[in-house]
């Protein structure tokens, strides 16, 4: 057992960074980079050199994540206090738009009835009425960040958020396929790196990119660095687009975004997103969103 896990009888009002981890929802390895980076979580120590928190932080490293999840970079908001979070988090929450605020609080409440005929019918109505773009960035963005604070705030369960996000998964799929299947447009490879667990972002963007009238080829999770190179070099692709999440660690997706870009063909670019990218690495396009992705597909194409 890692030692940093194992449990503490002396310090009973101190958890260990296993428990604040669980608590939080965060990986340790994001929790351990944040520290050093950062100096945010500070753990006292034990003799035998083991951190040890004060569960007081659980709620700062909560607001942490939801602030995350609503587009902030790590740099910009775990150096924070926990007031400057709190009034940060509930300016974001107040700017949204009333309507869509009951539209998504529905969606919301369909998960966690686990309705997937009322979510499935939901999507194809506001894609239809907005364009599959503005959907995307008015409706699921929102509706994925209400579902991080429903769960931040213990009313709603990990279960409802798979199931939620597996429904938006198979919509999403069955949008851009068609879409990619009748392109004559360049490839894009789209993936996500060796132990990221979290893709639906990847989807959002291929999507994306399918309107843009690219074929897509969609590997996935769990696909190693080496076939993404292999796949993308077979088809010339235009570019290899890479989803990060918040979950990942941090330090082993950024040596493996570098590894990745040294070894592709220096025409095909590599596009990296998601809350977890780093926006530092040479050579490595950076997408702060779904309406700047849209952006550079649009001038990819034509450049």
């Amino acid at each position: 057992m890692d030692s940093e896990n194992a449990p503490n009888d002396e310090e009973n009002l101190s958890i260990t960074i296993g428990a604040l981890s669980s608590a939080c929802g965060i990986p340790i390895s994001t929790i351990r980079t944040w520290e050093r980076r950062y100096g945010f979580p500070c753990p006292d120590r034990t003799p035998g050199n083991q951190r040890l928190y004060n569960p007081a932080v659980i709620e700062q490293l909560k607001l942490i994540q939801h602030a995350l999840e609503c587009g902030h970079r790590p740099g910009q908001i775990v150096p924070l206090t926990l007031e400057q979070l709190k009034q940060l988090v509930g300016s974001r929450n107040t700017t949204t738009e009333t309507p869509i605020d009951d539209e998504i609080m529905r969606w919301v409440e369909a998960a966690k009835q686990l309705d997937g005929s009322f979510l499935e019918g939901a999507f194809q109505q506001s894609s239809r009425k907005l364009g599959v773009e503005r959907f995307l960035i008015e409706r699921v963005s929102p509706f994925l960040q209400a579902i991080g604070t429903e769960w931040t705030a213990g009313k709603l369960q990990i279960f409802h958020e798979h199931f939620a996000s597996e429904r938006l998964h198979d919509f999403l799929t069955s949008t851009w396929r068609p879409l990619s299947n009748h392109s004559k447009g360049p490839y894009v490879v789209c993936a996500t790196l060796p132990g990221e667990q979290h893709y639906l972002g990847l989807h959002m963007a291929t999507t994306i990119a399918a309107l843009h009238d690219y074929q897509i080829l969609f590997l996935g999770p769990k696909t190693p660095l080496e076939e993404i190179i292999n796949c993308a070099s077979q088809v010339n692709a235009t570019a290899v687009l890479v989803s990060i999440s918040i979950a990942s660690d941090l330090r082993r997706s950024h040596n493996m975004l570098k590894d990745l870009y040294k070894d592709l063909p220096k025409h095909i670019e590599l596009v990296v997103g998601g809350a977890g990218a780093s926006p530092s690495i040479p050579g490595v396009v950076f997408i702060e969103g779904l309406s700047h992705f849209s952006s550079w597909a649009v001038q990819r194409k034509h450049a």
